[in-house]
């Protein structure tokens, strides 16, 4: 597994994270 791959999965998974966090926060 390349690094650029790892780089490209893991900004992937943040932005997951951080997009149903919002979307939560949101729907409250």
């Amino acid at each position: 597994m390349s690094l650029l791959t790892y780089l490209l999965f893991f900004s992937h998974h943040e932005y997951s994270n951080i997009t149903n966090r919002l979307t939560t926060e949101n729907g409250s």
